[in-house]
């Protein structure tokens, strides 16, 4: 009876030294996850400035040279602004994750009328679609129609989903319609003639990063 109350007492003081020792653990990864987000919060906020400094200075040029009736830079010069724009939108799409991972992203569901907002993207991207000769259209077949979401999160998603096509498409076409289906559902369909996703990496669509190699 002595043997078996000391053997138990052995294995829950192994259980007790295995807990804390995972706990231990875990506190460490807790933490050195919350400075990691609060590192890339506080290193990526000094980078927009610069990236809108060099934008600035880039529009100034632009309207310099236009004003110089000089197009010889051109391609530079709108080079650069499409430089600063993807580098501004990288850094926000960061910040992001970092909100989200301190648990301080917040959403404001709001009413939006989606076709105005498409239409408004559309028009920014056009002017790369048509640098690389391809043709981006768009319809609203559901005029009014409108949705409940972040405002914020909503343009994100939309203007990741038109730099793709945009980034992708090498000649073609890229469309984008607004409709609704036969049982009433509201479509946004944004298609392009780029290389598209091969199959074998569809399975690996939603895992977490995933969408960086496509």
């Amino acid at each position: 009876m002595v043997l078996a109350v000391g053997v138990v007492t052995s294995v829950v003081d192994r259980l007790r030294q295995q807990r804390d020792v995972l706990e231990g653990a875990r506190d460490a990864a807790l933490e050195a996850s919350r400075l990691m987000s609060a590192f890339i919060a506080n290193v990526i906020t000094r980078i927009p400035h610069a990236a809108e400094f060099n934008n600035g200075h880039t529009d100034l040029i632009d309207e310099h040279l236009a004003e110089q009736n000089d197009e010889s830079l051109k391609d530079y010069v709108e080079g650069t602004q499409r430089a600063c724009a993807r580098l501004l939108r990288t850094i926000g799409s960061v910040l992001d994750i970092s909100k989200i991972q301190a648990g301080a992203f917040g959403l404001v569901p709001t009413r939006l009328e989606i076709g105005p907002l498409l239409e408004r993207l559309v028009v920014d991207f056009r002017v790369i679609a048509d640098r690389k000769g391809i043709a981006l259209t768009c319809t609203i077949d559901a005029l009014g129609a409108s949705v409940v979401f972040d405002e914020y999160c909503l343009m994100q998603a939309l203007t990741n989903l038109l730099d793709n096509a945009c980034k992708f498409t090498e000649r073609g076409s890229i469309t984008c319609r607004l409709y609704r289906a036969p049982d009433g559902t509201l479509c946004l369909e944004i298609r392009d003639t780029g290389i598209g996703i091969s199959e074998e990496y569809l399975p690996h669509l939603f895992e977490r990063f995933a969408g960086a190699f496509r």
